[in-house]
C-alpha cells in the first residue's frame, strides 16, 4: 500500500539530509571539494541548505495539499543535490493521491 504519510516521513529525512549533511557538514566530510574552488564550494553549500529548506517546506505544504505539495518536494529534492529518498517521497505523495 502507497501511504502519504510514509512518502512525507522520506521527504523528511531526505530535506535534513541536504540541509545538515551536504548543506552544514560538507566540507568536514569531503574537505576535497576546495580544490574546486572556495566559491564553488560555498556555492554548492548553499544550494543545498535552499534545496533542504524547500524539500522541508514542501512537506508542511504536502500536509495540507498534497496536490501542491509533492510538486515542492520534487523540486526541493533536484536542487539539494539529487536527493533520492525525498524524489521517492514526492512519487509515493502523487501516487497517494491517484489512488484517491
Amino acid at each position: 500500500m502507497i501511504s502519504k504519510a510514509g512518502g512525507m516521513i522520506l521527504a523528511i529525512i531526505g530535506g535534513l539530509i541536504s540541509l545538515v549533511v551536504l548543506g552544514f557538514l560538507l566540507l568536514v566530510i569531503y574537505p576535497e571539494i576546495l580544490i574546486l574552488g572556495e566559491v564553488f564550494a560555498n556555492t554548492f553549500k548553499l544550494i543545498c541548505i535552499i534545496g533542504g529548506i524547500v524539500t522541508l517546506v514542501g512537506v508542511l505544504i504536502s500536509a495540507i495539499k498534497p496536490e501542491v505539495g509533492w510538486i515542492v518536494i520534487l523540486i526541493g529534492a533536484i536542487l539539494g543535490g539529487g536527493n533520492i529518498l525525498s524524489i521517492v517521497g514526492a512519487i509515493m505523495i502523487k501516487k497517494d493521491i491517484q489512488y484517491k
